[in-house]
């Protein structure tokens, strides 16, 4: 590693550990007013919007550091994983954006999917990038489906939304880190979601795809093998789903 990209991680890992010690502090505060005593509507409501707020810089150190974990090739923490529970849990802590978004998460997990070997909190972040995305990309209104499915060998995860769709000459360039699209809707974030994604599949040893069709929708596929050997790793290619006529 050079020490120019050395560097570039160092910071950004100080950053967002930065950001993260006094956003903690914020929270606490935000929950003892709100446990001091009966609060009016609009006290409420202000508080909300400060938890809120503080809840999407949170994110936004979340992305910075695996960011950073996964250009310093930090190696996956593996053990056994509930990917029901990481879907409720990813998909509980995005409530309040999809709330302000107007859109409604439905979530559903075939009943015997059982247990799998991953890295639960990275795992996560992918799962969580791509649930934000949908949301964020979506409609007033909106609908997001997460599913997952799978087999002995292998899980499924699908997450869709009816939302505005990708353009086909942004297709080949979602997963770029920093990427934006220059659809003219102005929409936050790093541009490091889908990236992230890509990255932390390929070393779970999965692969990604995806359709889309602007103002139709958007399907992320993410194919995991339930175990695999982690010195085996290897990268696999990143396809896109020609999407339906």
């Amino acid at each position: 590693m050079s020490d120019q990209n050395s560097n570039w991680l160092d910071n950004v890992r100080f950053v967002a550990h930065e950001m993260k010690t006094p956003v903690s502090a914020i929270n606490g505060f935000i929950e003892l007013a709100e446990n001091s005593g009966p609060l009016t509507d609009s006290q409420a409501e202000f508080l909300g919007r400060a938890k809120f707020a503080a809840q999407r810089i949170l994110r936004l150190a979340d992305v910075l550091l695996e960011a950073a974990r996964i250009d310093a090739g930090k190696p996956l923490d593996l053990a056994d994983v509930d990917m029901q529970a990481v879907i409720q849990h990813e998909a509980q802590l995005l409530e309040p954006l999809a709330r302000q978004m107007q859109v409604d998460l439905h979530i559903e997990v075939s009943p015997d999917i059982g247990l799998s070997r991953f890295d639960q909190e990275r795992l996560g972040h992918a799962i969580s990038n791509l649930i934000s995305n949908a949301i964020k990309y979506n409609k007033r209104g909106g609908e997001v489906w997460i599913n997952v499915r799978g087999d002995a060998a292998s899980l499924l995860v699908e997450v869709r939304d009816n939302g505005r769709g990708i353009k086909p000459e942004d297709r080949p360039h979602v997963f770029d880190r920093f990427f934006r699209s220059r659809d003219g809707k102005k929409t936050e974030g790093t541009g490091l979601g889908l990236y992230i994604v890509r990255e932390l599949v390929q070393l779970h040893q999965g692969e990604i795809d995806f359709e889309s069709e602007v103002d139709v929708g958007t399907t992320f596929r993410l194919r995991l093998p339930r175990h695999f050997d982690v010195a085996e790793a290897k990268v696999d290619a990143v396809t896109e789903t020609p999407a339906a006529e």
